[in-house]
């Protein structure tokens, strides 16, 4: 009873700290109907994940959950990792006779709580009715015009990129995407943003309803899809990242679209912050990397003049090797990160770069006081259509991702590490 009311007391916190009244008044009788569950590395909870009966909550690990069907096939509905954070397992439940299990990929802590208990407390006034209010802004963003037009939602996608989706035969794959110039700002800007992203607020000027109004600087950088930022420590100075630190990152690919299908909930580490780009990724004790997003961004001159910048992506994802234990790792991350998810992905990375030509060097100008950042439409510059724009190096893409292909290493192919190869 008393491991149940310490994790109660970590999803309390978890609710404070975004702001939201919290009623204590009935966790004491609530602690009363709640399961503590502790799983090892590679076990399995069966049958305790149903969302008609109970939500989980992890306070430690990566899993994984499981439906097995009645034809005895299985898929993986989801692959995360936990930290003293709700999370909300994909269930079957309301789809035939499939049966919910937690995978745990290491060990695992884990908390069930009553479905109805979780809604009143969490879902209605908590998290997710702070992710209804934000949705609610962002049907303003976009009738107020404040994505320009190579970012529209209503547009779809006006410019095409490189990209490329190539799995191994161990199940690892790797993502080579190269963006079309990006007019109007500079690689200053760019690594300045990713040294403070997570912890800017901006002032709406001109959104209805939301006059005034501050909200978190990244759901400019993606008003549909992304929901929070926050940098871990150790950070650098004034709270700045740097290598070593973490991020946690919640977002959903496609969220008009799709809802929660596609959903990110994970705390990245960063190994390379710079000038050149950013590193983000997760490895395992005793495996090494399993997940490496490397972004690479550099100044574009032509005839003396700065044109844009060349913003290059490569994501690795799956642990190397051909041993059972890459294979069996890589089985469960592919559930969630496959090639349906990267289809998603593809049209929120188009908006969520293609956006800093919006808002970015507003911001930017505005640096040197973080406490007063305002934007509003009047800000977007002036750009010409991207209708006719493409990725901006072939040749580099497909250098890149030949390597990929012939490499049994992708991490060491990838220098998510190094300066840029740019």
């Amino acid at each position: 009873m008393e491991r149940v009311k310490q994790a109660l007391a970590a999803l309390e916190g978890d609710i404070r700290r975004l702001g939201v009244a919290f009623n204590s008044s009935e966790w004491e009788h609530i602690s009363q109907r709640c399961k503590f569950v502790q799983v090892p590395a590679g076990g399995k909870i069966q049958n305790q994940l149903r969302v008609a009966d109970s939500w989980i909550f992890l306070t430690d690990g990566i899993a994984a959950s499981e439906q097995t069907w009645p034809d005895g096939k299985s898929t993986i509905a989801r692959f995360f990792e936990t930290d003293h954070i709700c999370s909300n397992v994909t269930s079957a439940w309301t789809r035939d006779f499939a049966q919910d299990d937690l995978i745990a990929l290491t060990d695992v802590t884990g908390l069930t709580i009553p479905d109805e208990i979780f809604r009143r407390e969490y879902l209605e006034g908590g998290f997710f009715g702070l992710y209804l209010r934000y949705k609610l802004m962002d049907a303003h963003l976009f009738a107020k015009e404040l994505i320009c037009a190579k970012t529209s939602g209503q547009t779809e996608t006006r410019y095409q990129f490189l990209e490329q989706y190539h799995q191994k035969d161990n199940g690892q794959f790797c993502v080579v995407l190269n963006h079309a110039l990006l007019r109007g700002i500079s690689a200053e800007m760019i690594h300045w943003w990713f040294l403070n992203f997570p912890r800017l607020k901006v002032g709406l000027k001109d959104v209805p309803g939301f006059e005034g109004h501050r909200v978190p600087g990244y759901l400019l950088w993606h008003p549909v899809d992304h929901l929070s930022a926050e940098l871990l420590g150790p950070l650098g100075p004034d709270g700045v990242a740097q290598p070593g630190c973490s991020i946690h990152i919640r977002e959903a690919m496609q969220y008009d679209r799709y809802g929660w299908k596609y959903p990110v909930d994970a705390k990245l580490k960063v190994f390379y912050v710079g000038c050149d780009g950013w590193a983000m990724g997760k490895t395992l004790p005793l495996v090494g990397p399993v997940m490496m997003l490397r972004i690479h961004f550099k100044d574009v001159y032509e005839n003396g003049q700065h044109i844009g910048v060349h913003y290059h992506y490569e994501v690795v994802i799956g642990a190397s090797g051909k041993n059972p234990i890459a294979r069996f790792i890589n089985k469960r991350i592919t559930g969630q990160f496959g090639p349906e998810f990267f289809a998603a992905w593809h049209r929120h990375n188009v908006i969520e770069v293609g956006t800093f030509e919006n808002f970015l060097q507003a911001l930017f100008a505005q640096r040197d006081d973080l406490s007063s950042l305002e934007y509003r439409r009047a800000m977007n510059p002036n750009l010409p259509s991207p209708d006719t724009q493409q990725g901006y190096d072939k040749a580099l893409f497909e250098r890149r991702l030949k390597g990929y292909m012939n490499t049994d290493t992708p991490y060491e192919f990838q220098l998510y590490q190094h300066t840029s190869f740019l």
